[in-house]
């Protein structure tokens, strides 16, 4: 009896798995997950950045494991990297994370990013001495250097924050946190 439930399992487990995870090739049970991956990182040079609050915009490359023929898709996230200080370089996703396909844009002003025009007529309470990432369709705002924290809008989170690392005069973004749809 024994013998056949071992049997049963053997010949069930395939494709249960293959069920639970359709990128994975007949009999690899152990295989490393599926995590998206850079396709390459996104470098600058230390001299990119000559002064504080100085912008970056770039694009980054994410390839995802997919069921279809290629077996992969590549995704393409907008960010900015941004220096916030001296050695204090970081970068975030464009990507609103609002969820409703809004590109956030960098401003430059201390506003909180209201609909006024100038920061002298800025009636909000947010008033910043800094930089901001702002959502053009609702307003959301986000405080770079406090990792992207919602000041207003309806965003329910922060933008998500890539990984910088500097090597020398080298600053490498080779990576994006968990979370991007």
């Amino acid at each position: 009896m024994c013998v056949i439930m071992v049997f049963s399992f053997g010949i069930l487990a395939s494709p249960l798995a293959r069920f639970l995870k359709p990128t994975m090739k007949p009999g690899e049970f152990f295989q490393a997950a599926d995590m998206p991956a850079a396709v390459r990182n996104v470098e600058f040079n230390l001299t990119d950045f000559p002064a504080d609050w100085t912008c970056r915009p770039f694009e980054f490359q994410m390839k995802y494991v997919v069921f279809n023929p290629e077996q992969e898709q590549i995704r393409k996230i907008p960010g900015f990297a941004v220096r916030i200080a001296p050695g204090n370089i970081v970068a975030f996703s464009r990507l609103c994370p609002n969820g409703r396909g809004c590109i956030l844009n960098y401003k430059s002003e201390s506003c909180c990013g209201c609909i006024e025009s100038t920061v002298e007529q800025c009636i909000c309470a947010a008033k910043r001495n800094h930089a901001i990432l702002v959502c053009p369709s609702h307003q959301s705002t986000f405080d770079l250097t406090q990792g992207g924290r919602v000041l207003a809008g309806p965003a329910p989170r922060p933008p998500l924050q890539f990984d910088v690392i500097r090597q020398g005069d080298v600053i490498s973004i080779n990576r994006l946190e968990v979370g991007i749809s």
